[in-house]
């Protein structure tokens, strides 16, 4: 998607354009990163953020409600050098229909550096189960 790559809100936050194929709305209750940056800082697998976002019929963007790609934390930075290439996969939990996901590879730089890349050949592969959304 496009966006204004000058932001610095860039360097945290993340959005997704999610599609709802139905005729009705659905809601959007949770986006799950797993594998996001911020999850491996916090040491967890995933990272929720829980929105109330109407889904009606056709295209919808949700920005992340906090950071995704960040790398430091009030009381450590994480160690890039330990990561290289790792999934990152975002599934949004909707009320109706089902949970739609979408996996890129995030290229880890070396050492306290952290900058991060969506890495070439990156799968990119979006995993949706069809019905509503």
């Amino acid at each position: 998607m496009d966006w204004e790559k000058e932001s610095t809100i860039w360097n945290e936050y993340a959005a997704v354009v999610i599609e709802n194929k139905g005729t009705i709305p659905s809601l959007l209750s949770e986006l799950e990163w797993a594998g996001a940056p911020v999850a491996h800082l916090q040491s967890k697998d995933a990272q929720s953020y829980y929105h109330e976002v109407r889904l009606p019929p056709g295209e919808t963007t949700v920005y992340s409600a906090d950071s995704v790609y960040g790398t430091e934390g009030a009381v450590h930075s994480l160690d890039c050098g330990e990561l290289e290439i790792e999934p990152m996969t975002v599934t949004a939990i909707t009320q109706v229909g089902p949970d739609p996901s979408y996996t890129q590879e995030i290229k880890y730089g070396d050492g306290q550096s952290c900058e991060l890349s969506i890495a070439e050949g990156s799968p990119g592969e979006s995993i949706s189960g069809g019905g509503e959304n």
